[in-house]
């Protein structure tokens, strides 16, 4: 009669296997699953970056907006007479001229505007406003629908009496 060998001690990774092994059909049911939580907590993640990454875009392009308005308000501003510059006398805001300096900057800028001017008596003088409005428009990346934004700056000159 031959003697029934005797298991050999299993290897290291055959133990790690045969672990493995014990845990999985501890659990049959956990087998390749996803818990819900997790996706709802990645997909949430994911529009919450959407968001941030948008709403960021979106102040972006406001602010080019705003400052180009705000630049070239301050180039019309800027449009003094230059008989008076010459002699030394207060500079008198040429309206015309401040109106194609703003619509110049706009254009050199590469930004659609409208610029328009008034003029109204004040006691001190005459003031002469020249309002900048441009618009950008933004294409949201993951959430929201792409729309216009207006940006407006107003440069405001009195000019004196005296």
């Amino acid at each position: 009669m031959r003697r029934a060998a005797r298991p050999r001690p299993l290897t290291r990774h055959h133990q790690l296997v045969a672990h493995a092994r014990g845990a999985r059909d501890a659990h049959p049911g956990d087998a390749g699953s996803v818990s819900t939580f997790f996706v709802v907590a990645v997909l949430a993640l994911l529009l919450v970056a959407g968001l941030v990454t948008d709403g960021a875009g979106r102040v972006q392009a406001l602010q080019r907006a705003d400052n180009a308005a705000a630049e070239a308000a301050r180039a019309a501003g800027q449009a003094l007479s230059p008989e008076a510059v010459a002699t030394g006398r207060p500079g008198n805001l040429d309206a015309a001229a401040a109106v194609s300096a703003a619509k110049d900057y706009l254009s050199a800028a590469g930004v659609a505007g409208t610029v328009r001017s008034s003029s109204v008596p004040t006691p001190a003088g005459t003031q002469i406003t020249v309002t900048v409005t441009t618009t950008t428009t933004h294409n949201p990346l993951f959430v929201g629908s792409p729309g216009a934004l207006t940006g407006t700056a107003t440069a405001r000159v009195v000019q004196g009496t005296s």
